[in-house]
């Protein structure tokens, strides 16, 4: 019998970043993975408290429906451009905006704590199975605040979160005749909390806000596991349900890449195919197609003596790989970075098979025009690849040296293609 893990699930501040963790929090439940508690810092506290009250619709209604508007009072078109740092129009404006919020000691957000005190039911977490707490810092007593929610005060749980989330741009606010600053200025990702509490594990959701973050001790590191997202996430007080939407799904993509483990850097490949496969499909690459690229590269050699000596190192370089890259790893990450530039959907479930399905499917069409792309400077450039080095090599002709080979391959025939790639689709005529 298995014995039971504690696990708790710590939320980083970070203002409209955390948007994100509402994504990994929908894998995370899909998936089946059980956790029994979640603390937060700021925008994590008020995640957290979502979470805890088991109401991951609410979370997404909130996320998908609020917009800078219901945030702060003020001029809504003036703060959406502000909040975005977008100073090209409006500028005499947005200088008296900005010249009123500092007069008033900061922008004014009761809208968002009415909005709070309206969706966070107290009862509800109180009652939860998931125990929940957070972190804010008083400003009157100059010390941390680290509370689970049984050392609140019945009645006062919401106002602990709203001084959770006092952000420093924020008009502050009196709790209790103390003021309070966001919990990021102690701990923007409380996860020394759940490990004192003395839970096994702990899911650290990053989303690379702005904050002090406390270490944990080399004894409880290995009781930490970190999500961190793949992408920038925006601005902290970019409020947008679009781009909220956006990073929710991203946060899901990245939760099924950890615990899934799936393949690949950019996309998220969920089956891939084995070494010696992958092995056997580089021994018996298409004489034509080694021949050429030996004359591209100014090289002689024996055709697979010139693949597994010459051509598989380049390509390490030219991806940015580890020349001890297992052969696996350099195919996938071969078709990774042509997908990547040809703009193929990212935040989506692919088999090694279907994204080069959907990179020959993009780069068939124009199968002519790659060797156009390829000037009479970027072959002399490639010429020198053995001598010079790929570092010296623009990242236009890293490009195109990858879209090169996949000319090659796309140009194979038929009978050849299908014994070393599977449905691959026939090139130009």
């Amino acid at each position: 019998m298995s014995e039971h893990i504690k696990r708790g699930i710590a939320l980083e501040g970070g203002g409209a970043k955390g948007s994100y963790q509402l994504g990994v929090m929908q894998a995370i439940h899909e998936i089946g993975v059980p956790y029994e508690g979640v603390v937060g810092a700021s925008i994590g506290a008020i995640n957290g408290a979502m979470i805890a009250m088991q109401d991951l619709k609410l979370m997404e209604d909130v996320w998908l429906g609020t917009e800078v508007g219901d945030i702060i009072n003020g001029d809504k078109e003036l703060l959406a451009k502000l909040v975005k740092l977008d100073f090209k129009e409006d500028a005499d404006k947005l200088r008296q905006l900005v010249i009123d919020t500092i007069k008033q000691g900061g922008l004014d957000v009761s809208p968002y704590r009415a909005y709070l005190r309206r969706i966070v039911d107290e009862e509800k977490i109180r009652s939860s199975n998931i125990e929940y707490g957070l972190v804010t810092l008083s400003l009157t007593d100059l010390k941390p605040i680290e509370r689970f929610v049984d050392g609140i005060e019945p009645g006062m749980l919401i106002d602990y979160i709203i001084a959770s989330a006092n952000f420093p741009a924020f008009k502050l606010e009196k709790i209790n005749n103390k003021v309070f600053l966001d919990g990021g200025f102690f701990d923007n990702l409380p996860v020394n909390m759940l490990i004192e509490r003395g839970y096994d594990e702990v899911i650290a959701i990053r989303i690379m806000g702005m904050g002090r973050i406390r270490k944990v001790k080399k004894e409880d590191a290995d009781k930490v596991v970190t999500i961190i997202p793949s992408e920038d996430l925006g601005k902290t007080l970019e409020i947008d349900p679009k781009r909220a939407a956006y990073n929710m799904k991203l946060g899901y993509y990245d939760a099924y890449r950890y615990f899934k483990k799936l393949k690949g850097k950019v996309y998220y490949i969920t089956e891939v195919w084995s070494e010696d496969d992958v092995f056997n499909r580089l021994a018996n690459l298409p004489n034509h197609l080694t021949t050429q690229l030996m004359n591209t590269m100014d090289v002689q050699q024996p055709p697979r003596r010139f693949i597994f000596e010459t051509l598989l190192p380049t390509l390490c370089d030219v991806l940015k790989l580890s020349r001890d890259a297992a052969y696996g790893e350099i195919f996938l990450a071969f078709y990774e970075a042509l997908a990547e530039e040809a703009g193929i959907e990212r935040l989506t479930f692919y088999t090694l098979e279907t994204l080069i399905e959907a990179v020959n499917a993009h780069y068939s069409k124009e199968a002519l025009e790659l060797t156009r792309t390829l000037d009479g400077l970027s072959i002399h450039l490639l010429n020198f690849i053995k001598n010079t080095g790929i570092a010296l090599i623009w990242s236009k002709q890293r490009r195109q040296f990858l879209e090169y080979i996949l000319y090659l391959l796309l140009q194979s025939d038929v009978s050849t293609e299908r014994q070393m790639i599977s449905n691959l689709p026939k090139g130009n005529q």
